[in-house]
């Protein structure tokens, strides 16, 4: 039954048991950089980064998936298809452990946000 306490429920337990391992390795990560950074500063930076990417994403969707549903509808097929490509495509990478491309293409398409500012900033 839609809405019903039980059924929030199992759907947030599957989404925690399905979402903890791709979390928790970049977690554990930041955590140890921001234990390890020289002020407290870098480290709540670290963090607060950390959670407003974790964040924002969801917030903005929640705020669209309304407005969007039922302009989206007719063409989930097709969402469903290119994003199932592109999984394909993520799969061939790592199996010929070429992943470092679609990394090295990411640097390039973002690279007005100079990454290595950045990183000396912390």
């Amino acid at each position: 039954k839609p809405g019903s306490k039980l059924n929030s429920l199992t759907v947030g337990l599957a989404f925690g048991f399905g979402w903890t391992p791709c979390v928790g390795p970049i977690l554990g990560s930041i955590l140890l950089l921001a234990s390890t950074s020289s002020t407290a500063f870098q480290g709540g930076f670290l963090l607060l980064v950390f959670s407003l990417g974790m964040a924002v994403p969801f917030m903005l969707i929640a705020l669209g998936v309304g407005s969007l549903e039922k302009k989206l509808t007719p063409y989930l097929g097709i969402i469903s298809k290119i994003g199932g490509v592109f999984l394909i495509l993520l799969g061939i990478l790592l199996l010929t452990n070429n992943f470092s491309l679609l990394i090295s293409y990411g640097y390039e398409l973002f690279g007005f946000l100079e990454y290595d500012q950045l990183l000396n900033f912390l």
